[in-house]
């Protein structure tokens, strides 16, 4: 929980100290409070996510298809300059605090944030991730990896970034005992760059785990309306609202849950 000043009684709430939009942070800055040998799974799901009532920690694995060897994530895509995240090269646009800007709209402080304006193209970069440089995989490095897990040449060619990343929405995520380690430390050093979220949180599963299994691949989907959040009022409607290979809910908001119905 963001910022939570600990009391007698809520050991096992964890404060960090980051933003929702770098939800990456929040993995490795608890990593020491949440991290047991004992553990085969780690899971992460978001307090707007609600997963199908029929899963439960006996079965999720299974129905993942999870095994020591493999992670899971809803997708996992390449990064192109079309996603408009982060700096998109070519061109006159960024993201930044959860929306997408452009160069003209930047605030005095851009700087402070580790962007600059590339007068010759009338763009910006964003120089936080080229600092974190020492801490992961060159770029050449980065490359072979990709094109040993089938990441095609022309791909990475034509994503036009400056190291290949990847994005998924990221409000579900499951890793392997063997790979939290890795992925929780590239976690922070994403979130120290200042990565998206759902560009960190999938760029750190694929280069921290050996198989990540997808959405596609196993048959079950997660049910998303971004444009407004479920208007769901009560635990039986809730329950209701699951079908079949129907894997989560998001967004929900649990202040408009009531017990027994109502608004």
């Amino acid at each position: 929980m963001p910022f939570f000043s600990g009391k007698s009684g809520n050991e096992k709430v964890i404060s960090i100290y980051e933003s929702s939009h770098n939800f990456e942070g929040y993995i490795s800055q608890g990593f020491y409070r949440y991290y047991e040998e004992c553990y085969d799974y780690y899971l992460f799901i978001a307090d707007d996510l609600i997963l199908n009532p029929v899963i439960t920690q006996n079965n999720i694995i299974k129905i993942l298809e999870c095994d020591q060897n493999t992670a899971y994530i809803k997708q996992l895509e390449l990064l192109t300059m079309k996603k408009k995240l982060n700096h998109i090269p070519f061109t006159e646009f960024f993201f930044y605090k959860g929306r997408v800007m452009h160069w003209s709209e930047a605030p005095d402080d851009l700087n402070d944030h580790g962007w600059y304006i590339k007068e010759t193209e009338d763009c910006l970069q964003n120089t936080r991730f080229l600092k974190v440089s020492q801490f992961i995989m060159s770029r050449e490095e980065a490359v072979k990896y990709c094109l040993s897990k089938g990441i095609s040449e022309k791909e990475i060619r034509d994503s036009k970034t400056d190291y290949p990343r990847f994005l998924s929405f990221s409000d579900l995520v499951v890793v392997p005992k063997k790979f939290i380690r890795e992925f929780s430390n590239l976690c922070g050093v994403y979130a120290a760059a200042n990565l998206h979220v759902e560009v960190a949180i999938p760029t750190a599963l694929f280069y921290s785990c050996d198989k990540v299994k997808t959405e596609n691949e196993i048959g079950w989907f997660g049910k998303q309306n971004h444009k407004e959040d479920e208007r769901i009022v009560d635990w039986e409607s809730l329950e209701k609202s699951f079908e079949p290979k129907h894997l989560f809910t998001h967004p929900i908001k649990l202040s408009k849950i009531t017990k027994g119905g109502g608004s």
